[in-house]
């Protein structure tokens, strides 16, 4: 008896510097015993702390910790924590009744997170919707973190993602960039529209990144609409540093000039081009230079976008460029093809091939049914021809309706 009497008030001293706090057992970096803490809630009977570890302990132990929980509770009433964790308890015990108005109390005065989340996991576990969605909401106000959890919940209760944007989802920017990600993640393109609309008004730079995706995967899922009037507001918003794309007027090509650094993403500027072939940017003036090292393969495209268009109009491709050692009719050349990769050129131009700055154009139609078609620039050997170690200058290039 002596030496457990001296292990428990060696226990009391080592925390001794805490007791004005009245938090001492909290900091400790060991599993506390319950028989240890039983020991300092006899010594210090008002210590709310104390009986809220030994309910814990009881807890980890699979016995019923529900009881020196609420004592902890009556001498701390304002101890949301302390009130959830009795909650639970109760809940687990089989006492709905007294689990909600335990994690109720603690809503009442605590406006934060943890509340909210814990009367929401509540009400979504006994599938009480018409309770569960206010508390969904609540949480989403106060959450700061990864609210993914909380999104899955909600899915997990309805996957149309309109009900949960309309019902849960608030207007706070960084709950609407988390949404519209697990949006994407869940491969719901569609429903992320609705998200994307919400989130452009509110957008900073950090959302970015998110938008960008929506707007690349609405392209892929034939959303072109949708993928035009976000990219457009985040033109507008100078998320994105480039003009408003107008298709109907023709205006339908980023960056004609070449002279802002490629995000080779959406409707921008790609480089595709082969390690044997450098891509680069010219001067202040813009343009770029492909040098063909000789080495490079066969086939292979160099730089391509995503351009947005008017179903049945017809468009014109303008270009400046200039060549040096490029064999005429040596493959390299623009073409317009499908987005979906598949399908035949809807238009071509002639094979680049001038030792001085010249102009040169070819028309495409847009198909019935399209709203998005690509640009290419393109190499591909020709029959008869020598892959040389040329170059390419481009100055700028430029899209307008051919009617």
């Amino acid at each position: 008896m002596r030496l457990a009497a001296g292990l428990c008030c060696l226990i009391l001293l080592g925390f001794a510097a805490y007791r004005s706090l009245r938090l001492g057992y909290a900091d400790m970096r060991v599993q506390p015993r319950v028989a240890a803490l039983e020991r300092a809630v006899a010594l210090d009977q008002g210590n709310a702390q104390f009986r809220a570890l030994l309910g814990e302990a009881l807890e980890q132990e699979g016995r019923n910790g529900a009881p020196a929980m609420e004592a902890a509770v009556a001498l701390n009433p304002w101890d949301a924590l302390a009130r959830i964790r009795l909650g639970l308890m109760l809940e687990a015990a089989g006492d709905a009744g007294r689990a909600e108005q335990s994690l109720l109390a603690a809503a009442s005065f605590n406006r934060q997170y943890a509340p909210s989340w814990a009367l929401a996991n509540f009400y979504f576990r006994r599938r009480d919707e018409a309770r569960f969605w206010p508390w969904a909401r609540r949480a989403f106000r106060m959450a700061y973190d990864d609210c993914t959890p909380l999104f899955r919940l909600c899915w997990s209760l309805t996957a149309d993602s309109d009900r949960i944007l309309r019902t849960a989802i608030p207007d706070r920017r960084n709950v609407l960039a988390q949404f519209l990600a697990f949006l994407l993640d869940q491969n719901q393109v569609a429903g992320g529209q609705a998200a994307a609309q919400r989130l452009i008004p509110l957008a900073e730079s950090k959302d970015t990144d998110v938008l960008l995706r929506y707007c690349e995967r609405a392209i892929d899922a034939g959303l072109a609409a949708s993928s035009v009037s976000i990219w457009n507001r985040m033109c507008e918003r100078r998320l994105a540093p480039f003009d408003p794309l107008q298709p109907a007027r023709g205006i339908s090509l980023t960056n004609p000039s070449l002279r802002r650094p490629f995000l080779e993403r959406c409707f921008d500027w790609r480089v595709n081009a082969p390690a044997e072939v450098s891509v680069f940017a010219l001067a202040d003036d813009g343009g770029l230079k492909v040098a063909f090292s000789g080495r490079q393969p066969e086939g292979f495209e160099i730089l391509t976008q995503y351009m947005p268009v008017e179903p049945g109009r017809r468009y014109r491709i303008k270009f400046e460029y200039r060549t040096k050692d490029i064999a005429p009719a040596s493959g390299l050349g623009w073409l317009v093809v499908p987005a979906s990769g598949s399908g035949q050129p809807a238009g071509r131009s002639a094979a680049l091939a001038s030792p001085e700055w010249r102009w040169e154009q070819f028309e495409f139609p847009a198909g019935p049914a399209e709203s998005v078609v690509r640009l290419v620039l393109q190499y591909r050997r020709a029959a008869g021809t020598t892959r040389g170690e040329g170059w390419l200058l481009l100055r700028r290039v430029q899209c307008g309706l051919a009617e």
